[in-house]
């Protein structure tokens, strides 16, 4: 726990712990210099939630923002907190999951990787609005929880499957089950976007473009893994099921203590 003694370090520790781009710096007034503010650093004995979790104890202090000045600027600022929150090396959860997720397939594949990514993007757009709007509520240490038990899942069933052939995997099931995932994805976001969007008086549209940031991001992840996998195996000759292997196993490396960390926090 740290003390803030100045304006200055208040607006800075704001700006990169809260939303983590530095031009916020010059949106964000505070009118009044009488005030305490204490920043919790929550570890929790979780990798996963390793985030800053902000409590801010005002006293005769005010917050003029000015986020909302143009449908442009406001438009830029939740997308780049969707984007940047998944991208974030500090939050790699949701990366890891979609590594594991199209692994498997190639660019020949592409249009079950659509399907794939399309119902994943649905289950926690779906959640995500279903949490904010406080229609759905699930303890967040749960939430912490599954999420690396639906990487785990994911990454058993990307090694169970290597090397088999396609036509006999059940897609309907594998279909179900990562729009499920998806679910349990989206109300670890929802915890995100509520604390950045705390003072916002209207939650729709900054959550349209929170979310809009979010799947940019998982397009950017998804052809890079697949980008990485093709030059495996056509420049190097690594066969396709090394590929899965190797990367189903490092990622259930990465995986598995923050999994043992996440359930002893519960």
């Amino acid at each position: 726990m740290t003390l803030l003694k100045s304006l200055h370090e208040l607006k800075t520790s704001i700006n990169y712990h809260l939303f983590g781009i530095a031009k916020i710096n010059r949106e964000l007034h505070l009118k009044n210099t009488t005030l305490k503010v204490f920043f919790i650093y929550n570890i929790s004995n979780n990798i996963l939630a390793k985030t800053y979790i902000l409590a801010i104890i005002l006293i005769n202090c005010t917050f003029e923002t000015s986020l909302i000045n143009s449908t442009m600027s406001q438009f830029w600022l939740y997308f780049e907190l969707g984007l940047d929150h998944v991208l974030d090396w500090q939050a790699y959860d949701h990366v890891l999951f979609l590594i594991v997720l199209v692994a498997s397939y190639g660019f020949s594949t592409w249009k079950r990787v659509l399907w794939l990514v399309t119902l994943f993007t649905l289950g926690h757009t779906l959640a995500l609005f279903l949490s904010v709007y406080q229609i759905v509520k699930v303890d967040a240490d749960y939430v912490e929880f599954l999420i690396p038990v639906t990487i785990l899942a994911t990454a058993i069933f990307d090694i169970v499957t290597a090397g088999k052939k396609v036509r006999n995997t059940n897609f309907n099931l594998l279909y179900f089950t990562t729009a499920f995932f998806g679910i349990i994805h989206g109300l670890g976001f929802s915890s995100y976007f509520k604390m950045i969007a705390a003072g916002s008086e209207s939650k729709f549209w900054p959550l349209v473009e929170f979310a809009l940031g979010i799947e940019t991001a998982q397009v950017i992840v998804v052809l890079a893994v697949m980008i990485i996998g093709f030059l495996l195996q056509n420049v190097l000759s690594v066969s396709k099921r090394d590929w899965i292997l190797v990367t189903a196993s490092i990622v259930i490396g990465i995986i598995l203590p923050i999994l043992v960390e996440s359930y002893l926090a519960l």
